[in-house]
């Protein structure tokens, strides 16, 4: 709001549930409902509000150049760049490529993120020590991150941008939410998502790796 107040833009449109914002010149408050429902769903009904008259389309944005999926490729997003609170933990990451690696020996692993989460992805890779795990992060631009989400079988991650951009071009997931919850902030697109979510008052580290591994292995196995 500051930005585009000092920057003199003369429409200065937003929404909130409840609260006035100062320096918005147009501004949509809704009922604060809508705090627990999707994020997608709160930003359409500000978006309705200030004049969107089309249905939203949840349809995977899958390019025509993108090539044939179902590739041996399983990628892996252990990061969270903004929230180090919503990732699983390195030593379960660590457990689940194990189990994988024995479970499909034809199938190469790609480890992904940004150039923040290199850290623990090489730490990821360095202790499972196999030349069928390779460790990407902060390696990949976004459009490479497309081609190489088009050319995979799944991407296991936490709730992190990564797991938006496979959804968006119809990836099948699987996402481990810890703080979060994936009513509000998970997958969208219609593409395959299963998402795994620890009790309500748990940590994230109280979803084992058999869990997921379990999910993983019901995906590459359809």
């Amino acid at each position: 709001d500051i930005e585009a107040y000092i920057c003199g833009s003369p429409l200065r449109l937003g929404g909130s549930t409840g609260s006035k914002r100062q320096l918005l010149s147009h501004q949509s408050i809704i009922s604060k409902e809508y705090k627990k429902k999707h994020q997608v769903v709160l930003w359409e009904k500000y978006l309705r509000y200030f004049g969107l008259k089309e249905e939203i389309c949840y349809l995977p944005l899958v390019a025509k150049s993108l090539s044939k999926k179902n590739e041996p490729l399983v990628c892996l997003a252990p990061g969270s760049s903004n929230s180090p609170e919503k990732r699983w933990p390195v030593s379960y990451w660590i457990v689940l490529l194990q189990k994988l690696l024995v479970d499909y020996p034809l199938h190469t692993f790609m480890i992904l993120g940004t150039s923040k989460d290199s850290k623990i992805c090489n730490m990821i890779r360095t202790q499972v020590n196999n030349d069928r795990v390779q460790d990407q992060s902060g390696k990949t631009s976004i459009t490479d991150l497309v081609d190489c989400f088009g050319r995979s079988s799944v991407l296991v991650c936490n709730d992190s941008g990564a797991m938006h951009l496979a959804n968006a071009v119809g990836l099948p997931l699987v996402a481990i939410f810890g703080p979060t919850d994936p009513s509000v902030t998970g997958p969208v697109y219609e593409s395959p998502s299963f998402k795994i979510k620890c009790a309500e008052g748990d940590n994230i580290k109280d979803i084992s790796p058999e869990s997921v591994i379990r999910e993983v292995s019901g995906v590459l196995s359809s």
